[in-house]
């Protein structure tokens, strides 16, 4: 019998002793299975949220225009570190971590490696949250949001989905002009773009007409622009925006509607 088969052995009559004095509860098969039951319950609850938030991570960043940011340079990356949802990020992560303490309450995954369990529920709510994102699910919350009819979760979305980001504007041009664009934003703001040579236009500004929508980085003072980039946003990129109704006064109201909608616009 081998040293390892020995020490076994020892520990399992030490546990029976144990068992026979008293001093651990022997609990029935049911027991067991109704725990599990809890566990496995607790744990899709928490994936759930985890989806849930996750799949708001990629509507805020797509809602806000925050991805279009890197491509502008340094002054675009510095913006989308800042503007990004962080402290979602960090729920989320508190979140898979304790997802991953719930598992290993159970044989098959606290058997295996950590890292094979952590990769898996890593992957699970990545992928999951990109793919309830692709659903109208927030779509239809940020339009109740912006309605006032969303109690609970209407601040968030107002607050992370609806949101200006700083040097960031996003609207429709009204008028092209020798070096300078037109444009409403989506806060009903009329405001004046500046191109110069160091403005960065991946798409050609030569490629912008009336009607495009466009997302602008640059610092604004009184209504002007000095833009440091422009890009035209596309039916591709699938990005939501709000406009007030014209009758409403400026500032947080309902939604009109998302920015894949004016493409079909009369």
């Amino acid at each position: 019998m081998s040293q390892e088969q020995k020490e076994e052995k020892l520990a399992s009559g030490g546990l029976m002793e144990r068992i026979k004095k008293g001093e651990v509860k022997r609990h029935s098969k049911g027991y067991f299975l109704i725990r599990g039951l809890t566990y496995a319950l607790i744990i899709i609850a928490v994936l759930g949220f985890c989806l849930f938030l996750g799949s708001f991570i990629f509507f805020a960043i797509r809602a806000t225009g925050i991805f279009f940011l890197p491509i502008f340079g340094l002054l675009g990356l510095r913006v989308f570190f800042l503007s990004f949802p962080w402290i979602l990020i960090l729920i989320v992560t508190l979140l898979i971590i304790l997802t991953e303490g719930l598992l290993k309450k159970f044989h098959v995954v606290y058997s295996k490696p950590l890292l094979y369990s952590v990769v898996a529920v890593i992957a699970l709510v990545f992928l999951g949250s990109f793919i309830v994102e692709r659903t109208h699910l927030h779509v239809g919350l940020f339009e109740r949001a912006q309605n006032d009819m969303l109690p609970i979760m209407g601040p968030v979305y107002r607050g992370f989905g609806g949101r200006q980001i700083n040097d960031t504007y996003i609207g429709e041009v009204t008028a092209v002009l020798t070096d300078t664009l037109i444009i409403e934003t989506t806060e009903g703001r009329e405001m004046k773009v500046v191109i110069s040579s160091e403005t960065n236009c991946p798409c050609g500004i030569e490629q912008i007409d009336t009607g495009d929508m466009v997302v602008v980085v640059g610092k604004e003072k009184n209504g002007e622009i000095s833009a440091l980039g422009v890009n035209e946003i596309t039916e591709d990129d699938n990005m939501y925006w709000r406009r007030p109704p014209r009758n409403f006064p400026r500032g947080p109201g309902p939604a009109e509607g998302f920015l894949r909608e004016t493409f079909n616009r009369p």
